[in-house]
């Protein structure tokens, strides 16, 4: 399975709505990567747990006549949420809450309800360093962890769901690029990534199989110095607003390889 970078027309690409994925193309792990990538997951489960326990979510309160009601503060459980990070993680935290405040939480309805693409406040995400968080900062990606990351992604979600989904998604392409894509791939694609004056999907999901990779049927046959594409995605998270599309192909046969 080959993953093709294309910069094309977006016609036939429709669809705001974010999809969910079940794997990732083209990643051959390092035993030893996982195995990191797994302590640093737990020990952020564990803080995320911690905190849960630390601050009551819904405290409940008889009302006469009005039967029961539910508060909650916010608030104090985004306090929570910065429980057990490191200096430099609460600074990450105290700008992706502060931008999910005042930035994402007072348009979130109005984008949903109008299907608004907020290209404006993606690029403001951009300028924190939002475009490519852990791409190396070579060619200006931000160089940060996978931690660092979800902590990102997890504080702007309290401003926008949908939008940081697609956030999400854009550093995943970014990432790909970074990871998979020559030098010279690199040079070009990652800086505007980065700032997002190009904006970044991919493309997995197919009627036929789902979000299912090892059961896509798009291909790629080589002609020449070039590819062919032949197949059809759907649901693309972007579709219509992004201008590279990561497009995941097979080379090969049918098969999970």
């Amino acid at each position: 399975v080959c993953v093709c970078v294309c910069s094309c027309s977006s016609s036939g690409l429709t669809g705001r709505g974010v999809v969910g994925y079940r794997a990732q193309v083209g990643v051959d792990y390092d035993l030893r990567e996982m195995l990191s990538l797994a302590g640093r997951v737990a020990s952020l489960a564990g803080r995320r747990a911690a905190a849960a326990a630390a601050v009551p979510t819904v405290a409940v309160a008889a009302t006469a006549g009005a039967g029961r009601r539910f508060q909650h503060s916010t608030a104090s459980l985004l306090d929570a949420a910065s429980i057990g990070l490191n200096e430099t993680q609460q600074e990450i935290y105290e700008v992706c809450r502060n931008f999910a405040t005042n930035e994402m939480q007072p348009h979130m309805t109005e984008w949903d309800q109008k299907e608004i693409f907020p290209r404006d406040v993606l690029k403001k995400a951009a300028s924190l360093g939002f475009g490519a968080i852990y791409c190396r900062d070579e060619f200006g990606g931000s160089g940060l962890t996978r931690e660092d990351a979800s902590i990102i992604i997890e504080t702007l979600s309290t401003g926008c769901v949908s939008t940081t989904a697609y956030l999400s998604i854009h550093n995943m392409c970014a990432w790909m690029v970074d990871t998979y894509g020559n030098k010279a791939q690199r040079e070009k694609y990652i800086p505007a990534l980065a700032t997002m004056d190009l904006f970044g999907s991919y493309c997995l999901t197919e009627p036929g199989s789902g979000s299912d990779a090892a059961a896509l049927r798009t291909i790629a046959r080589k002609d020449g110095d070039s590819y062919v594409l032949n197949g059809s995605k759907a649901f693309i998270s972007g579709g219509g607003e992004s201008d590279i599309y990561l497009i995941m192909t097979r080379t090969g046969g049918e098969g999970p390889k």
